[in-house]
């Protein structure tokens, strides 16, 4: 391979130059997120069960998604579909990390059907912490541009996602670019994310609950809600009687609403407003 990048996304709107070009202040922050973990109360486990009678595999896995487990098992062993099941008893916890197939799904059904005898395989606590799938590992880099009144007039930075040695499914987390503006009008914007394996034998990276794929927790507030960024900004602008980004934050009547999708309040300036508060900034 001439590369080790797995995929490259950008997302851009607006005139990003002219934006920074007439800024009053620009603001460059360097973020870095590190690798996470989730850990259920069971660790991963499967029984394979052999079936004489037709020469198949009965798999008891602890998936998230048995359908899914099903049809690549079918798939990568040659096993007809009648001649296979996939039973999902009590998981013992999931967020996330469950749903990929893993490389020990596929062995241990494989050696079942191979033998023609039932197996079993249960992972440990520490093959967990190793092997199973990891999140973030992201390296950001975010500027932003503010008149001298704090209105935000454009947001550009760069994000390499560490994907790890292979992507269990696709990657979708460094799709997060397209989640910047959320509660902010930002009238330009220019983001570019890179997913790219690791050169090394890094453990797996992708979606895991709680962090939303490495989208809505994970980096929404790396943009102008980001504490340390507002607080500069803030610091910086010449109207020090208004919060920065303030008046960059979407009234209710101004939030994006499609078909039967509504929020529960959208009122972004009150919440500022209080956190601002309660951080010592307001």
């Amino acid at each position: 391979m001439s590369s080790n990048i797995v995929a490259t996304y950008r997302v851009a709107y607006g005139d990003i130059e002219a934006a920074f070009r007439k800024a009053a202040h620009v603001f460059k922050e360097e973020l870095w997120q590190h690798r996470g973990s989730a850990h259920p109360i069971e660790a991963r486990g499967l029984v394979a069960q052999y079936e004489p009678a037709h020469d198949g595999v009965t798999v008891f896995a602890s998936t998230q998604k048995a359908h899914d487990l099903y049809q690549n098992l079918s798939a990568f062993l040659a096993v007809d579909e009648t001649r296979l099941r996939v039973a999902t008893p009590d998981v013992g916890g999931g967020f996330g990390p469950k749903l990929c197939v893993y490389p020990e799904d596929v062995a241990v059904t494989a050696a079942a059907h191979l033998l023609k005898r039932s197996l079993k395989w249960i992972e440990d606590r520490r093959e967990h912490f190793v092997s199973t799938v990891h999140e973030r590992d992201q390296y950001w880099t975010i500027e932003i541009a503010v008149d001298e009144d704090g209105h935000v007039l454009g947001i550009r930075g760069k994000l390499h996602h560490d994907q790890g040695a292979y992507a269990c499914r696709t990657s979708t987390c460094p799709t997060i670019p397209r989640q910047r503006q959320r509660p902010y009008l930002v009238p330009a914007l220019a983001m570019e994310s890179r997913g790219r394996a690791h050169q090394q034998s890094a453990g797996v990276v992708g979606a895991r609950r709680g962090l939303s794929a490495g989208r809505l927790r994970h980096g929404a507030a790396v943009g102008p809600g980001c504490a340390r960024t507002e607080d500069r900004t803030r610091r910086a602008s010449a109207a020090q009687s208004h919060p920065a980004g303030k008046a960059s934050l979407r009234e209710a009547d101004q939030i994006p609403r499609r078909a039967a999708i509504v929020y529960d309040s959208g009122d972004y300036p009150a919440c500022q407003a209080e956190l601002l508060k309660a951080a010592g900034l307001g």
